[in-house]
């Protein structure tokens, strides 16, 4: 397969990837205390829904079965067996329920577990967050804005590209321009004005390209510089860190796009799983449902 085609077929995954959706989405069933009772279900579920009384109990009436069956033959015993049988999608279904729910419990980010929108998380982290938590942040951002630009097709980048939803380079490009053009305090190592030591005319400093040909600024090298923090580029991420808290809430916002938009096929299976488990777990009803239509027409 030529390079063409591989490129093609990355872009290809990654887009279906990126609609898979995202932490919040899940959010309304993860959080759902009805659904979160489904986690012992595999561990206990058996005892009650496969308990003798039980069944007696919920067992068909022989009179109705006749009524909505087709069957001709002796009901007897028969509506016990396909009791039985339904009691087996509701466990495997609830089963797959408990399951996708302690997976959402286990792996969803925190920041999106823990606050209602990205708006009750902005406001909450704002009154709470320090120069260094949000240089914290800034970090971790660059970090993952420099792997996503990174040009490859294994699996592993192929997955940290599908975790970047299109407007995140779009968000965090603009940010970093208006940080770059932004005043900076003094601080130790920084000028106060960001700028580096940089000849425009050839468009490179002492240890690689700050501006683009067309005299832009490049992102992928200062987003580089604040994830590695080189010595020998200290002035550029110190200065970038300094005007970091003017910044919070863009730094806030790009931080919760990612964190929702991360792990998609951890998403994808705990996608999977809550439609499975619905569908098993629904199936008695339908059947029953149609049972009864087919014998009405």
């Amino acid at each position: 397969m030529d390079i063409v085609k591989k490129t093609q077929l990355r872009e290809a995954i990654i887009a279906h990837m990126r609609d898979i959706p995202k932490w919040s989405d899940l959010r309304t069933f993860g959080k759902s205390k009805l659904l979160s009772l489904t986690v012992i279900v595999p561990l206990i579920g058996w005892i009650i829904l496969f308990n003798n009384q039980f069944v007696d109990l919920i067992s068909i009436s022989p009179d109705i079965f006749r009524r909505f069956s087709a069957k001709t033959v002796d009901a007897s015993g028969l509506e016990r067996h396909i009791t039985i049988g339904w009691l087996k999608f509701t466990y495997f279904g609830l089963s797959l329920l408990g399951i996708s729910s302690l997976l959402y419990t286990i792996l969803c980010p925190k920041l999106i577990k823990n606050n209602d929108s990205e708006s009750d998380y902005i406001a909450r982290e704002k009154s709470l967050s320090t120069p260094s938590r949000i240089g914290i942040i800034l970090n971790s951002i660059s970090r993952h804005y420099t792997k996503d630009c990174h040009f490859d097709n294994t699996i592993r980048y192929i997955l940290i590209s599908a975790a970047s939803p299109e407007v995140f380079h779009t968000i965090y490009e603009s940010v970093i321009n208006e940080m770059w053009e932004t005043p900076a305090p003094e601080v130790d190592g920084a000028e106060g004005q960001i700028e580096a030591d940089a000849d425009l005319e050839t468009g490179r400093n002492h240890d690689g390209e700050l501006y683009s040909n067309n005299g832009n600024l490049n992102i992928s090298y200062v987003a580089e510089c604040i994830s590695t923090q080189r010595r020998a580029q200290r002035n550029i991420w110190m200065s970038m860190y300094a005007v970091a808290p003017r910044f919070d809430t863009d730094i806030l916002t790009i931080e919760y796009l990612v964190s929702d938009n991360s792990r998609p096929m951890a998403r994808a299976t705990i996608l999977l799983l809550y439609v499975s488990g619905f569908a098993i777990t629904s199936w008695p009803s339908i059947s029953t449902f149609l049972s009864v239509m087919m014998s009405i027409l």
